[in-house]
């Protein structure tokens, strides 16, 4: 019988986009002693399922989105553990329309409102510590990347040990982007 295992849906960055991110969060999880993680905006989390199931749902999930754009704005912070210090995402009708469809495909237990970031830094850390840390770098961030791809995450383990299974190619209609 296969292994039911835990996954999440990611829209990552790419190429300068996907180094710069990349870059600041290893600084970050080296400064503050964090897990080290890829740079991405989670589109669903929480998924459980096995490795096929997962794996044939995303890719019909993929042909029901079309390439967008995704605009990052203001940093934040909150006393959650992944969501310690993160980049804010504009909630666009696109984006919330991909997240509307990757809940109707996969069905998982939280209902959780969506809030799109990209996240520099995980852990527990005081408001004081996430203030200095946003003294040094700054709030604003405005930044935008283009997805074109959707990316499953296997995420059983600690956040270091998180591997992507593969990237599916978003597409609109026909078409491959």
């Amino acid at each position: 019988m296969a292994e039911i295992k835990r996954y999440a849906l990611w829209l990552r960055p790419e190429n300068e986009a996907h180094e710069r991110f990349q870059a600041l969060i290893a600084i970050l999880s080296r400064r503050y002693h964090a897990p080290l993680f890829e740079p991405h905006i989670t589109l669903l989390g929480g998924i459980t399922g096995t490795d096929a199931e997962v794996t044939a749902k995303t890719a019909r999930l993929a042909v029901e989105i079309e390439p967008f754009e995704v605009q990052l704005t203001t940093m934040d912070y909150r006393d959650e553990y992944y969501r310690c210090l993160y980049v804010k995402a504009v909630p666009t009708n696109t984006l919330r329309e991909a997240h509307h469809l990757a809940r109707r495909w996969f069905e998982p237990a939280s209902g959780d409102e969506y809030l799109p970031h990209l996240s520099l830094l995980y852990g527990d850390f005081s408001a004081q510590e996430k203030e200095k840390i946003l003294a040094e770098i700054g709030r604003g961030f405005n930044s935008t990347f283009h997805v074109n791809r959707l990316a499953l995450y296997a995420t059983e383990q600690a956040p270091e040990k998180w591997h992507c299974l593969k990237t599916f190619p978003l597409m609109l209609g026909d078409e491959c982007i």
